[in-house]
């Protein structure tokens, strides 16, 4: 916390509200907002000229991935550089907590850090060591059941093991996590029927703020239907639900939003509080292909999965699992149509650019064939979906119940401590959205814009001094310029740097100045019983 007052001079303020933009000087005194006024008032112990800029509310990002590297790169730069004050983990069905030595054992095997413990531990422990924006989390579904029943758990839970998910699950809520999210097709999500979910999920009505967080089972063909089961268990369970990184994916399937949208709107009108966020890219991401084989291969316990895959014999299920899925696990690659596109392949670096299908055709192989050599060549290719369709992305944006977030992990260093290539919403998300959407498309107005990014969010977290500007709300900032705001993050360059970000500030310190991290680690864990203040 500072103990300086800053004073923001002659700023176009936009409040987070989306009420209108006006001009004024904002002071910042001991991490709060002190005051707002006109004129030039007395001398302040530090003065930014704001002329030509706008002061908004720092950015929250309700869908992030930081809770297995946060711990390795403290300072989430990524973040903090295009404008993130405040990201909330625990999204997909995974949180960093609470977590068992087999669900820990899992994660690792995925390339994440994971500690046994809690989510009070891990937030304890991200306490001690200091972050550099303010963190919340959900709580994983996937962690309930793995810890409970096991990570290759096939069935539903006994009573006495769902009447365990709930307690773990209370207790989660008890140490301030914000809800529970599910990753319907991710292990050991994918295992789980409907009424499990939302027998789990009734918890969260004894824990008031709390809300259900959905990645759907389908994002394809199966949209539609994916997004009425997460509304039925939301209505079943009696809380609010938040749809995550809503999309339609696979050219067939383009258009589907209309669909998927008119039934947020229904079950809006009926009374369920629904919510949505959404990226502002038309491709998606999955960072390595062997994430992309049959579960039943890739689970702890199984056999080996490179001796298998050097087996011509042992592979022939695997391939057919890879075209036709099975109960419980959906192939993504047979279901886009073998059209994720390889952003980074050590093993077959002349592939990059290159869809898998297409990568098939060339080598005359079946694409599951295709998929075999990927990966025993080197199991790091990373790959993304360039199958959405701008015309969906626009339309999601634009429904006014969405937030904008990223969908992506913090790092300090280009790379974090990823294994391979990294999706550009990583350091370009907010950038791109104002950029884009905002001043070219003109999808949303600037004030719009900003409550997309600050103001909304914070209302679903129940934060009534945090994405807003107003007197006594705690100081987290962004001044920019809404004119030269932009991405140049890219596929080819996915850390390129934003533009247009002049200072974020982070509980009244400054974090980051002319896109440079000042190394000040000046966030805070945010807890649901904050949220009650």
């Amino acid at each position: 916390m500072s103990d300086s007052r800053i004073l923001f001079r002659d700023v176009q303020i936009v409040d987070g509200t989306g009420g209108p933009a006006y001009r004024g000087n904002v002071v910042v005194s001991e991490g709060v907002i002190a005051e707002i006024r006109g004129g030039s008032g007395r001398s302040e112990d530090e003065i930014i000229d704001g002329e030509g800029l706008t002061l908004s509310p720092g950015f929250i990002d309700v869908h992030s991935h930081l809770d297995f590297t946060v711990e390795d790169n403290p300072h989430c730069a990524n973040l903090a550089a295009q404008g993130i004050t405040l990201a909330v983990a625990g999204n997909c069905g995974y949180s960093a907590g609470p977590i068992g030595e087999e669900m820990a054992e899992y994660q690792e095997t995925r390339g994440r850090t994971a500690s046994v413990g809690s989510v009070g531990d891990w937030f304890a422990r991200i306490s001690r060591s200091g972050i550099g924006i303010n963190v919340a989390s959900y709580v994983g579904q996937g962690n309930l059941r793995g810890d409970v029943m096991g990570v290759g758990a096939l069935g539903p839970p006994d009573p006495s093991q769902l009447a365990k998910m709930r307690t773990l699950l209370a207790d989660a809520l008890r140490e301030g996590a914000f809800g529970l999210s599910t990753g319907r097709d991710y292990v050991p999500g994918c295992y789980s029927e409907p009424e499990e979910i939302t027998r789990v999920a009734a918890e969260l009505g004894n824990h008031p703020g709390s809300f259900y967080v959905s990645h759907l089972l389908d994002e394809s063909a199966g949209l539609v239907e994916a997004t009425e089961e997460a509304l039925e268990i939301g209505k079943a369970a009696g809380v609010p639900t938040l749809l995550s990184h809503h999309k339609a994916v696979v050219p067939s399937n383009r258009g589907l939003t209309k669909e998927s949208l008119a039934l947020v709107d229904s079950a809006v009108e009926a009374g369920l509080d629904v919510r949505l966020d959404a990226y502002p890219y038309d491709f998606s991401a999955t960072i390595h292909l062997l994430d992309m084989l049959p579960t039943r291969l890739t689970n702890p316990g199984e056999e080996d999965v490179m001796r298998t895959l050097r087996d011509e014999e042992l592979f022939a299920p695997v391939a057919r699992d890879l075209h036709e899925g099975y109960p419980g696990w959906t192939s993504a690659l047979a279901d886009f149509e073998w059209g994720y596109t390889i952003l980074q392949s050590p093993g077959f670096p002349e592939m990059a650019g290159l869809t898998v299908g297409e990568i098939a055709t060339k080598w005359n192989v079946d694409p599951a064939e295709a998929v075999r050599q990927l990966v025993l060549a080197d199991g790091g290719t990373a790959v993304c979906s360039l199958t959405m369709s701008e015309e969906d992305v626009s339309r999601v944006l634009a429904h006014p119940l969405t937030a904008v977030c990223t969908d992506s992990a913090a790092m300090d260093t280009p790379r974090g401590n990823f294994r391979s290539s990294v999706h550009p919403r990583s350091y370009g998300t907010y950038p791109r959205f104002f950029a884009r959407y905002v001043r070219e498309e003109k999808l949303l107005s600037l004030e719009e814009g900003v409550r997309r990014c600050s103001g909304l969010p914070a209302s679903w977290l129940g934060l009534d001094d945090r994405g807003v500007i107003k007197p006594g709300a705690r100081a987290d900032l962004v001044l920019f310029d809404p004119e030269g705001i932009s991405d140049t993050a890219t596929l080819e360059n996915p850390t390129g740097a934003p533009r247009g970000i002049r200072m974020v500030m982070i509980d009244g310190r400054i974090a980051v100045m002319d896109g440079r991290n000042t190394g000040i680690l000046a966030g805070s864990v945010i807890k649901r019983s904050d949220s009650a203040r």
